[in-house]
């Protein structure tokens, strides 16, 4: 199939799939399959241009829940309401963000989905211990979560622990001026 915009070829990370035979159903769907939600201005079957306008009745399978002459189709997903790299994804009627994977949840991938400390952690009624979990310490700010191991102690204590990347030997020869050594992160 060859996807045609405005008289252009178009490319789509959209999926669709079209049954050959002897009808094609365009704008709607075999029940239990989603059907098309969008715009059509021209629709070309077999390289011939058909009309939605000289449609028999018999060739509607959904009467009244298609506009003709008029697009009324918002892309609510442009730009996209998803935070954190959120999915956006649309019906016709809503759009809700997909946020897995992300670290976030929410209605648009903006609330963590990790605890700002381990003594927040702790106090969601975690009791292993140690335990590695991924922190992040501004909420949904611009750091990212990272990995941390908590360890809780019977005493009321909670330690965390920062690891490294570097297991190499950083020579440090007296006082050095601020920012004279720099760690970059490698999580």
């Amino acid at each position: 199939m060859i996807l045609s915009v405005d008289g252009r070829p178009m490319k789509t990370v959209r999926l669709m799939a079209f049954r050959t035979g002897s009808s094609y159903l365009i704008g709607g769907g075999v029940t239990g399959s989603p059907g098309f939600i969008g715009c059509m201005r021209q629709i070309n079957v077999d390289g011939h241009y058909k009309s939605p306008l000289n449609w028999k009745d018999e060739e509607f399978c959904c009467k009244g829940e298609m506009v003709f002459d008029a697009c009324q189709m918002v892309d609510r997903c442009n730009p996209n309401p998803c935070e954190h790299i959120g999915v956006c994804k649309q019906t016709s009627e809503e759009f809700y963000c997909d946020c897995a994977g992300t670290g976030y949840a929410g209605a648009v991938c903006h609330m963590s989905a990790n605890p700002v400390s381990c003594e927040n952690f702790r106090q969601s009624g975690a009791n292993a211990s140690p335990v590695d979990i991924n922190i992040d310490v501004d909420g949904s700010g611009p750091l990212k979560a990272f990995p941390v191991t908590c360890e809780f102690f019977s005493d009321g204590r909670t330690y965390t622990y920062v690891g490294h990347k570097n297991d190499q030997t950083t020579v440090v020869n007296g006082f050095e001026a601020p920012g004279s050594f720099v760690q970059v992160k490698l999580f």
